[in-house]
């Protein structure tokens, strides 16, 4: 429930690495021509294909339309399918996937725009990506951090470590385009279905909490489902795993799960204790009224302890003030349960 962060830069990194992969993008030079930069497209047509980039390529947030999806001014989405490679009830359901980790999250970060964001996870499907040339003498990064030149493959086939550093450099390159937007909180999921590979960027901050491991392990299921023909099933299950992750099992989260699990039980409790009232034959009264003070104090200890964690994340400005009244609240009532019970026994 309370998540702490700090203001810190914004780094770029690699989280995705496959063993097939062995190419190291950072012994590449700069361009130093100025006819290898981008010229701003998000995507270049070679033999009636769109050969996509991550320069200039849409954010789903603010570009509905380019992102094949459909306009709405009351609706933002986290998933881009330009190539409409995602049936349309996929995309609809991914949605709702992808939702489920911003509304579980307080807002981390207010970015340029103003807005307040939650911890995010970016969905982008396409056809045909562009494919570094690493056979090339001339092989380096332009200012926009395409690795040029491509490859023409029609004129022999690329390799599988060229497909799988066009993916990762298709996601990170995405990270970066992105960051301004997303702050520190988001990571981005790339899919290039002519290949069925998949690629997963993290920030910084979700890189402490998702290994390039667990990455992996989790990517490998996504492929299997793929491979079945469960689209929507490969996806579903990487954004649940991830958000499992980034939510994590944080001292807030089992402060809320002890409290919920005292609640039932008093609950309980007060039921059995009001049903048998007066009946001696079943219970001691004198025992199941410490029990119920004992239990009421627990819980107002657990309600006490998570009202200060939400307390000390909203002192850092991270946290909307009117969540506070709901652990406010239950500290208050569990006090006024503690005491009317007190007074019941006496």
């Amino acid at each position: 429930m309370a998540h702490q962060c700090s203001a810190i830069l914004f780094l770029i990194i690699y989280a995705f690495v496959r063993p097939g992969l062995t190419y190291d993008t950072t012994t590449l030079d700069r361009c130093p021509d100025p006819s290898k930069e981008n010229p701003g497209y998000s995507s270049t047509v070679s033999h009636g294909r769109s050969l996509w980039t991550h320069c200039g390529f849409p954010n789903p947030k603010l570009e509905q339309t380019r992102c094949g999806r459909p306009f709405s001014r009351d609706v933002t989405y986290n998933l881009c399918d330009p190539d409409q490679v995602l049936l349309s009830e996929i995309k609809n359901q991914l949605d709702q996937s992808l939702w489920s980790l911003e509304i579980s999250t307080p807002y981390q970060c207010t970015p340029w725009h103003g807005a307040v964001l939650n911890y995010t996870i970016i969905l982008v499907a396409v056809r045909y990506l562009r494919i570094p040339d690493l056979s090339s003498n001339e092989t380096c990064i332009n200012g926009c951090g395409e690795i040029v030149p491509d490859m023409d493959e029609f004129s022999r086939s690329a390799t599988d470590e060229e497909k799988q550093l066009a993916i990762d450099n298709f996601a990170s390159g995405l990270l970066n385009e992105f960051g301004g937007y997303f702050c520190d909180s988001f990571l981005v999921i790339a899919y290039w279905e002519n290949e069925t590979l998949i690629s997963t960027a993290l920030t910084s901050k979700l890189s402490s909490r998702i290994s390039a491991n667990r990455v992996e392990v989790v990517t490998r299921r996504a492929l299997d489902y793929l491979a079945s023909g469960e689209t929507f099933q490969a996806f579903d299950v990487m954004i649940t795993e991830y958000r499992a992750l980034i939510l994590g099992f944080t001292p807030a989260m089992a402060m809320l799960v002890i409290h919920m699990t005292l609640l039932v039980i008093s609950v309980i409790l007060i039921v059995l204790y009001a049903f048998f009232g007066g009946k001696s034959d079943y219970y001691d009264e004198e025992k199941w009224k410490l029990v119920l003070k004992t239990t009421m104090k627990i819980i107002c200890g657990v309600w006490f302890v998570e009202w200060l964690l939400i307390m000390l994340v909203r002192v850092q400005g991270r946290i909307k003030l009117w969540i506070i009244i709901f652990p406010l609240v239950g500290l208050i009532a569990a006090v006024i349960g503690a005491f009317f019970l007190y007074e019941q026994s006496q």
